[in-house]
């Protein structure tokens, strides 16, 4: 009975593992996505200003 109880607690903590593992990931895979759009953003803020200083200048 004892032993069994043991196994039922272990394979409850082997789910969790699994879960928190899954969860993780997807955490990792969307850091990267934002990573990802920070520096399409980061390009079209330079493109943004490198455009207003030639249109200043041209003024």
């Amino acid at each position: 009975m004892e032993e069994q109880s043991l196994l039922q607690k272990l394979d409850g903590a082997v789910y969790r593992i699994r879960v928190v593992e899954k969860e993780r990931n997807e955490t990792i895979d969307r850091i990267k996505q934002l990573e990802h759009e920070a520096g399409e953003l980061r390009q079209l803020i330079s493109t943004a200003e490198a455009k207003a200083d030639e249109i200043l200048k041209a003024s």
